[in-house]
């Protein structure tokens, strides 16, 4: 009787260790040290089953888990556990209240294993003599209970890695969707809330902020000479530079591509203006990337064109506040490349100029004849007619190419336009071909803008559209400008070899502006550089324009290429040429863009391939 009050004394206090601790490892330490001051015990031991992430198993998982030991009364650090242990653990599936004991003679320990209802096993170790049968038949509802609450612990752990799992899912989702992915800074979104609060919160205080609108130069030429992960790279540098050169308090975000926004701030606690902060950011900005940058392998110098706006404005809200810097940030990329321009109201007039000219044109690309050509004669260096190229007007609008081009390249109206100017430019040499009493005629050379040329279809259009007119191919030349070379120059060198088997002259137009074509220019199977006017008006007395220009030239004819000047307007400036080794010009000295009928003295007598330097 006496022993019976004990094992049940036992009993008790083992189940009231039990529970009064929901996580399971402070549960299995109160627990077993219990079991092992009452039983006697040499140590405890614990194993549950694992999942394939090695996280705690649920009963349902079972056949996907392995046993792994778990906890030790002794604290010894766990080893793999055996597979006589699993063997033993898969005996006792399916009998939660049964126990398996072995006895080793050697060592004389007894080792009791219990069920733990099927997400683990217990086992008691002891020396000398065994659990005697009556407290072992106790010990069965206490191990029950302790399966119970393990259960319940191993549950209450996975719903709370189930919402701290959730929590940092929720933390992603929130994070992706205020922020860039490439740079981490905050994006578009993640902007506008913050100008919209700057906004009202700055007016209510009378405080003044400003948004820097950056865009860079030449960016899209770095994503298609040396590609996008080069580009990338260099968009994580000017994200890391910004972030350098800003307080802590100001915001700088990625708006898309290479374009990005920073907003600057006065504070209540400085005596410095808002003017001052952004006076001294854009010296900072302007300074630090006069260096080049590190991308990758590569280092890169790339400049930053930046509109200015100040806010608050009663009279504007945060999308205009954004669309003002972004205008100005256009002006900026007009000038000299690292320029800033802030913000004024003619600046939108600009704009509405712009948009204007955007819905005309959508309008005119319907209507074929609202546009015509005129033609400006060419001359070699003993002053005889070789060709005319085409130039395209807007009738009824007092609009030069200038404006309405560029325009029509950014909208991709030009692929329509430029195949009307095509068309109607073969159209023009088919009828001087029929009104030649010699079947002589001076070439006519036609500009095709680099969105037209990078088109996959280019050369089976151009060949449909001479079939078409009946033109002779021989007598047509093609104008393109470096920036439609830089996009896929393998792709461009084969557009060109087609043309010139064609018996087509290519040009580049315009050469000296760009950035890239110095590279491979050999490897292009073209017949002549033109250059840029910019560098031929007044290069008499402009000794940079000089040095230039006679560069080109003698690039050009190391290489077996014809030069053309075009902008020549003067004599001197002819003369000067002619003394740089200059065989062909154009210009408003040898005269000015015509109608065709008035172009045809030139272009109609009797032609002979002498009056022009052959083609190399």
């Amino acid at each position: 009787m006496e022993k019976t009050l004990k094992y049940i004394s036992i009993q008790h206090e083992l189940g009231m260790s039990i529970g009064l601790e929901l996580p399971l490892q402070p549960m299995l330490r109160r627990f077993t040290k219990v079991a092992v001051r009452r039983l006697n015990l040499a140590e405890v031991r614990l194993y549950f089953l694992h999942d394939r992430q090695g996280q705690l198993a649920l009963p349902n998982n079972i056949k996907s888990s392995v046993l792994k030991p778990y906890f030790s009364s002794t604290l010894s650090e766990t080893v793999a556990t055996p597979a006589a242990l699993s063997d033993t653990f898969e005996r006792l599936i399916g009998f939660p209240t049964d126990y398996i004991m072995q006895h080793d003679n050697t060592t004389g320990e007894y080792t009791y294993y219990y069920n733990l209802t099927n997400i683990g096993m217990i086992s008691l170790h002891l020396y000398r003599q065994p659990i005697h049968a009556e407290l072992l038949e106790l010990l069965k509802p206490i191990v029950e209970r302790l399966a119970i609450s393990c259960q319940a612990s191993i549950e209450h752990h996975h719903l709370l890695q189930a919402i701290d799992d959730r929590k940092r899912a929720e933390e992603v989702v929130r994070f992706q969707l205020l922020h860039d992915e490439l740079t981490q800074l905050p994006n578009r979104r993640s902007f506008m809330r913050h100008l919209d609060e700057l906004n009202t919160t700055y007016n209510a205080r009378k405080l003044k902020a400003a948004v820097l609108f950056i865009d860079f130069d030449r960016f899209k030429t770095v994503n298609d000479t040396l590609g996008h992960a080069v580009g990338d790279s260099l968009l994580q540098a000017i994200a890391k530079t910004f972030i350098k050169l800003v307080r802590s308090h100001e915001m700088v975000a990625r708006l898309s591509g290479d374009e990005f926004v920073i907003v600057l701030s006065e504070t209540e606690q400085q005596n410095q203006s808002v003017y001052q902060i952004v006076e001294n950011t854009l010296s900072n900005i302007q300074l630090e990337f006069s260096n080049p940058l590190q991308a990758g392998e590569h280092l890169l110098h790339i400049t930053p064109s930046i509109g200015v706006e100040f806010f608050p404005n009663k009279s504007y809200t945060s999308e205009q506040i954004l669309r003002h810097a972004d205008t100005a940030m256009y002006v900026a990329k007009s000038q000299a490349p690292n320029s800033a321009v802030i913000y004024d109201r003619s600046m939108s007039v600009e704009l509405e100029h712009r948009q204007y000219i955007e819905k005309q044109l959508q309008q005119a690309i319907k209507e074929p004849e609202q546009f015509g050509l005129l033609y400006q004669p060419q001359f070699n260096a003993r002053g005889d007619c070789i060709g005319a190229e085409a130039l395209v007007r807007w009738n009824g609008q007092n609009l030069s190419p200038e404006e309405f081009i560029p325009v029509a390249e950014d909208t991709g109206l030009m692929l329509e336009l430029g195949h009307q100017i095509l068309s109607r430019a073969c159209h023009d040499l088919k009828q001087l071909q029929d009104e030649s009493e010699t079947g002589h005629v001076k070439r006519i050379s036609v500009n095709v803008s680099a969105l037209q040329f990078n088109q996959r279809n280019f050369i089976s259009e151009l060949t449909s559209i001479i079939s078409n007119a009946e033109a002779n191919s021989h007598l047509i030349g093609i104008e393109i400008t470096e920036s439609a070379l830089v996009k896929n120059t393998d792709e461009a060198i084969k557009k060109i070899a087609a043309l010139s088997e064609m018996g087509i002259r290519v040009s580049i137009d315009d050469f000296g502006t760009g950035y890239s074509s110095l590279a491979y220019l050999n490897r292009l199977p073209v017949n002549a550089l033109k250059i840029d006017q910019t560098f031929v008006k007044g290069i008499a007395k402009d000794a940079n324009n000089l040095a230039i220009v006679e560069t080109i030239m003698a690039l050009g004819h190391s290489i077996g290429l014809s030069v053309m000047a075009e902008g020549v307007e003067n004599d001197a400036d002819l003369q000067c040429l002619k003394r740089l080794g200059c065989e062909l010009y154009q210009g408003f000295y040898f005269g000015k863009p015509m109608p065709l009928a008035m172009a045809k003295h030139s272009l109609l007598p009797n032609y002979s391939t002498a009056d022009e330097p052959a083609n190399p």
